[in-house]
C-alpha cells in the first residue's frame, strides 16, 4: 500500500509518498517541499490570495505527477493556520479536487499530535518536547506523567512578520523586539507563566532545518536529521541574517531563496522559544507532520 500525506502550510506546501512493507515496516519513496506562501496577506485581508492560490495549484500539479509516477492508493492533505483564518477555503479545497487531492483542515492540537507522531520516536516518546515553528502558529507538544499536552500558539514567521513589519526589506532590530515582546507575552499567557518541564527538546518544520542548512553552508537532509542547534547557535544567526540584507540573503548557501524574507522572524521565534524556557540545545528533525499523517493512514489501510 502506497499513500501520499501532504502537509499545506502557511508559508510551505510539502508532499511525502510512503510505502508499507510486508513486514509492517514504512519505507519513504519521495519527499517534496515548496514555498507557496499560502499564507500572505492572510493576517489582513482573512482571504487566501489569487497570486497565493495560484502557487498552489503550480505545487498541486508538481505534486500530481509524482503521485501519479509511484502509483499512489491513498492521498490526504491536511491544511493548518492559513487555511483555518480563511474565508476563501474552498478555493483551496475546489483546487485539491481539481487534482484528486483531499484536502481537510485541521486543528492547532491536531497538528500538533501528528508532528510530534512524525518525529518523535518511540524510544524518546516519555522525555521529549516538539517544537513546529510555522508561518502561521508554533506547535509545542510533549507527555507529563503520561498525559499527552499540546499547544498551538498564534506565533508564526509569516503571521508576526506581516504584525510587526511594513517592509520585509527593512525588518530590523526594532522590528525582531516587537515581535520579541509578542512572543513572551503568548507564551505567559498559553501557560500560565509555567514553562515547559522537558530540556529534551526536538525542533521541525523549515525554521530550524534552514537554520542547520545555512550553518552547514548547504541543504543536505542525511547531515541535517538528528543533528543540533544550541541557542547561541540560533542567537547568533539571528544577528546575522538581521545584519544582512535581503538581497544578499538570498545569496547565503543553504537557505532558500523564497525562505529568505521569513527566515529572521522564525529563527527570532526558535530563539525566543529557547531562552524563556532555558533550553540550551535543540535537536534538528527533518520529519513532520506529513510523516505522523503518513503513519496514520498506513495504520487505517
Amino acid at each position: 500500500m502506497k499513500v501520499a500525506s501532504l502537509d499545506l502550510g502557511t508559508n510551505s506546501f510539502l508532499c511525502l509518498i510512503s510505502e508499507s512493507s510486508e513486514s509492517g515496516e514504512i519505507n519513504y519513496l519521495s519527499d517534496e517541499s515548496v514555498v507557496t506562501r499560502l499564507g500572505q496577506n492572510v493576517q489582513k485581508s482573512g482571504a487566501i490570495g489569487k497570486e497565493a492560490l495560484k502557487r498552489a495549484e503550480e505545487s498541486f500539479l508538481m505534486f500530481k505527477k509524482n503521485i501519479d509516477k509511484f502509483g499512489v492508493d491513498k492521498v490526504m492533505a491536511v491544511t493548518t493556520s492559513a487555511a483555518r483564518d480563511a474565508e476563501n477555503f474552498s478555493d483551496l479545497y475546489d483546487l485539491g479536487q481539481k487534482f484528486g487531492i483531499p484536502i481537510k483542515i485541521i486543528s492547532g492540537e491536531e497538528e500538533a499530535e501528528l508532528s510530534f507522531d512524525g518525529a518523535v520516536s518511540a524510544e524518546e516518546k516519555e522525555n521529549s518536547l516538539l517544537v513546529d515553528i510555522g508561518g502561521g502558529s508554533t506547535e509545542i507538544a510533549f507527555f507529563k506523567e503520561g498525559v499527552f499536552r499540546r499547544k498551538s500558539l498564534p506565533l508564526g514567521s509569516v503571521r508576526l512578520g506581516e504584525m510587526f513589519v511594513d517592509d520585509w526589506a527593512l525588518l530590523n532590530k526594532d522590528s525582531l523586539d516587537r515581535i520579541r515582546e509578542q512572543i513572551i507575552k503568548t507564551l505567559e499567557v498559553s501557560f500560565d507563566g509555567v514553562k515547559p518541564p522537558l530540556k529534551n527538546w526536538i525542533a521541525v518544520a523549515g525554521t530550524p532545518t534552514t537554520l542547520k542548512a545555512i550553518q552547514l553552508k548547504g541543504f543536505d537532509p542525511d547531515k541535517i536529521n538528528g543533528s543540533s542547534l544550541l541557542r547561541s547557535d540560533v542567537s547568533l544567526l539571528v544577528g546575522m541574517l538581521i545584519d544582512t540584507p535581503l538581497e544578499k540573503r538570498h545569496e547565503l548557501k543553504g537557505l532558500d531563496k523564497k525562505r529568505a524574507d521569513v527566515i529572521p522572524v522564525g529563527a527570532k521565534i526558535l530563539d525566543v522559544l529557547l531562552e524563556w524556557c532555558n533550553i540550551e540545545n535543540v535537536k534538528v528533525s527533518t520529519r513532520g507532520l506529513r510523516y505522523g499523517l503518513a503513519k496514520k493512514l498506513l495504520d487505517k489501510t
